[in-house]
């Protein structure tokens, strides 16, 4: 028999492939490769501590790029510059924030290093809290060694002056943001000196061009240390630098000339002055002064091997922030619109890709793995060790550039387990369960609330019911009771009046006889004149009237009554 025919020949579209890198296909890689890392990525953060000193601030750059009911994305940095937390929120509020740094400071307690936290730095500062040792952080914090409001970094507060100036006067401006710090701040000689003497023998610089060349290099990596003055002396400068730039602004005012100094207008929230103003009460509370000296505000981290100059990082202020910001900003640059899981894979990887530069830095991984992820550097070593004798290759630095404490253990962490915290885009939904199952809450306190105030109503109307019918039922007796005594009282007076003899005298019109008994004044009633005088003289008969009278008169009991006439 002949051979089947062969099938007909299918081309596939290169769309439809994964190996093709489409857009549609880089994103659904993305988020496959997403759903299966997400619990070491969750692992990574939450097996890390901030050590003393901690800072927050959000961004709203990328979020309003984002499709997301999210706002602002909020970073919290240790002193090793690691991101240990990041929430998207719909603001900066610290209530908004309570219920992740709830869990946070449960992690610290989890992993024995709360008591190491003992400062914090945001750009909020102390939120205008009058006594700062009961800010709300302090709450939140308990445990810890944090004892009043956040910090502000001297960066966020010069700025806040500076960005009020005019734009058109660029070395005023300069002129005004140094002055600034150097109101708050200074930078010790000793300091300048050894990147100085470097500049000075390897580039043949005189003193004070190496100076400065050695200020504009060597202050970012932390080879140019600086320190803050003590509140009372911040207060003091802060004041001469702010009558320096009253009597400046006026003297240009007189001259007619432009002056960074911009007054306060109604389009504009504050005038440059009124913000130099408006900094002293934080300058007064302490707001802008280091917790602690010099050398221990920096940490060490590796010495250039060409110049032999340290290195270190700043463990305050919310800088570190502003740096972290820049690099997640670029995920939205020339990006109109970006969706909410897109947006959260690429957040998600790019803080492990930070916090590995951290790890790198201290020595904690290996700086030439063929992986970005230690799980998979793990998986290679066990697939390696079957095959290959000696050591894995790929193992921890051997020299570490510092003695930075280690990390725990990374697992994958999901939810459900102790470790578990809500972070990213899952904390935004956690709060949005947590506003509905308070709504809820709310909500059926209120009903309890009413049916309580009914029955208290209804209550109270059986009482004012019970109430009215007893004041009936009083009213009925009390009225009873003044009937039954004014029967009582009758019945009295009857018998007082059966019992008793009456006065005996009635007159009986003009110079009438005055023998016949007498009545009671009340039933007195005088026989008008009119009808003459009665007299009894003589054989003169009787009238009808007369008749009665007399027989009153002659009446054995004497108790009287008096007829007076028909008329």
């Amino acid at each position: 028999p002949a051979p089947p025919a062969w099938p007909p020949w299918h081309f596939a579209k290169y769309s439809d492939s994964l190996l093709h890198p489409t857009a549609a296909n880089i994103r659904t890689s993305k988020l496959e490769y997403y759903k299966i890392y997400k619990p070491f990525l969750i692992g990574d953060i939450v097996r890390r501590s901030p050590g003393r000193a901690a800072s927050s601030d959000g961004t709203f750059r990328i979020m309003g790029r984002t499709k997301s009911d999210g706002e602002v994305l909020v970073l919290i940095i240790g002193e090793e510059h690691s991101i240990v937390g990041w929430f998207v929120t719909r603001s900066e509020s610290w209530e908004e924030l309570r219920p992740g740094l709830t869990a946070f400071r449960d992690r610290l307690e989890r992993l024995g290093t709360l008591e190491q936290l003992a400062a914090w730095w945001s750009d909020r500062c102390c939120d205008g809290c009058l006594d700062v040792t009961k800010h709300v952080l302090v709450q939140i914090m308990h445990g810890s060694r944090i004892w009043r409001a956040p910090y502000k970094d001297c960066f966020h507060g010069i700025n806040g002056v500076t960005r009020t100036g005019d734009e058109g006067v660029p070395l005023q401006k300069s002129e005004l943001g140094t002055g600034l710090f150097r109101a708050v701040r200074e930078i010790p000689d000793s300091e300048v000196d050894p990147p100085a003497n470097y500049l000075i023998r390897a580039k043949k610089m005189n003193q004070g061009v190496a100076r400065v060349e050695a200020l504009n290099k060597y202050r970012k990596s932390g080879i140019i240390r600086n320190r803050t003055y003590q509140p009372e002396t911040q207060l003091r400068r802060w004041k001469a630098e702010t009558k320096k730039w009253v009597d400046k602004a006026e003297a240009c005012r007189r001259e007619g000339a432009r002056c960074v100094v911009r007054p306060q207008t109604a389009r504009r929230v504050m005038g440059t002055i009124e913000a130099m103003t408006a900094a002293k009460p934080h300058i007064a509370r302490g707001c802008w002064c280091d917790p602690w000296p010099m050398a221990e505000m920096y940490v060490c981290t590796k010495v250039q091997p060409v110049t032999g100059l340290q290195e270190r990082l700043h463990i305050g202020d919310s800088g570190k922030n502003e740096v972290r910001h820049r690099t997640l900003n670029e995920i939205v640059e020339g990006i109109a619109r970006l969706g909410e899981d897109v947006a959260e894979a690429d957040i998600a990887f790019a803080v492990f890709q930070a916090n590995r530069e951290v790890d790198v830095l201290f020595g904690r991984v290996d700086e030439h793995s063929l992986s970005v992820f230690p799980w998979s550097d793990a998986d290679l070593n066990a697939d390696a060790a079957d095959v290959l004798s000696g050591p894995p290759p790929f193992p921890l630095a051997a020299a570490p550039s510092s003695s930075r404490p280690p990390l725990g253990p990374l697992k994958p962490v999901r939810e459900g387990d102790a470790e578990w915290e809500a972070l990213g885009f899952d904390y935004l939904r956690h709060l949005e369960k947590v506003r509905s199952s308070q709504l809820v809450v709310a909500q059926a306190a209120q009903v309890a609330a009413q049916a309580i105030q009914a029955g208290e109503a209804e209550v109270e109307a059986a009482q004012a019911g019970e109430a009215v019918q007893a004041g009936e039922a009083e009213a009925e007796a009390e009225t009873e009771g003044q009937a039954a005594e004014a029967a009582a009282a009758e019945e009295e007076e009857g018998e007082a009046a059966e019992a008793e003899p009456m006065a005996t005298a009635v007159v009986i019109g003009p110079g009438g006889d005055s023998s016949l008994p007498l009545l009671p004044a009340d039933m007195v009633e005088v026989i008008p004149p009119q009808f003459g005088a009665l007299s009894f003289a003589g054989d003169a008969p009787l009238s009808g009237d007369e008749e009665d009278l007399a027989a009153l008169a002659t009446s054995p009991r004497r108790s009287a009554a008096a007829a007076v006439g028909r008329g």
